[in-house]
């Protein structure tokens, strides 16, 4: 018997929400919307309790963008797939999500087929960009991609708190987030740049030239 997918959407439109709940029958496609948020600070809470195997993620999400909350869900559900369904053009925003490790990019124009194809293939452990995609990995004409880590520009506004004297709870409190999230963002700095401490990340980000 064919296993039957179960979906979580983070989208802040409730009615592209609604839209997607209602593209798939169960019966038919095996696949059934079982959750959804209309915010990465929703999301995170109702992740905790969610069964779902691949998260529908759009980038452009109020508080805190889709880029930055995807290599979040990525350190801590190793094992749900994330799809980022997006209408996003700049290429630099999908080449930073890229890296952040989601498994797929699709355009929110997309037909359900492409949808469907889309999750079958992460699902089998393949990482997927869509056709309609804008190119967006050409290093002959991307200049700003590099063989550097990259922060997020969530992690860069944690990093400036932080530099400028701002103890977590004060920096989660002027973000709007819990001090969990802030304690994340740490974390995720911390393992992109091999270090265990603040001063050890400013002193590379410092070798590397990509702080002053």
């Amino acid at each position: 018997m064919t296993p039957v997918t179960e979906l979580f959407i983070i989208e802040d439109h409730p009615i592209y929400i609604e839209g997607i709940k209602n593209v798939f029958d169960v019966k038919a496609d095996k696949m059934f919307v079982g959750g959804w948020a209309t915010s990465a600070e929703e999301a995170r809470e109702k992740l905790k309790t969610s069964n779902a195997d691949v998260i529908l993620l759009d980038l452009n999400l109020p508080g805190e963008s889709g880029v930055d909350f995807c290599i979040e869900i990525k350190s801590d559900y190793k094992n749900k797939k994330v799809i980022a369904l997006t209408a996003e053009t700049d290429t630099e925003i999908l080449f930073n999500v890229w890296m952040n490790k989601v498994d797929a990019i699709i355009m929110k124009l997309s037909g359900k087929d492409i949808l469907i194809d889309t999750i079958h293939s992460v699902l089998k452990g393949k990482r997927e960009i869509g056709k309609d995609v804008p190119p967006f990995f050409d290093l002959s004409v991307s200049p700003k991609i590099s063989n550097k880590p990259i922060l997020t520009k969530r992690e860069y506004q944690v990093l400036n708190l932080l530099i400028s004297g701002n103890i977590r709870k004060e920096v989660a409190e002027k973000l709007n987030v819990t001090i969990d999230t802030v304690d994340t963002h740490c974390k995720n700095m911390f393992k992109k740049f091999d270090v265990n401490s603040l001063q050890k990340l400013l002193t590379e980000l410092k070798n590397l030239k990509l702080i002053h």
